[in-house]
């Protein structure tokens, strides 16, 4: 696991992975935020 992790953080994809992470806290505080 912890290997997958270093060579998730050494690839390009590291930007998206974060974009993606940082999208899906986004959306949990929007919908949350909706449902009041």
């Amino acid at each position: 696991m912890q290997f997958g992790m270093d060579k998730l953080l050494l690839s390009d994809d590291v930007h998206i992975f974060r974009v993606k992470f940082i999208f899906s806290i986004v959306y949990c505080v929007a919908t949350q935020v909706w449902a009041y």
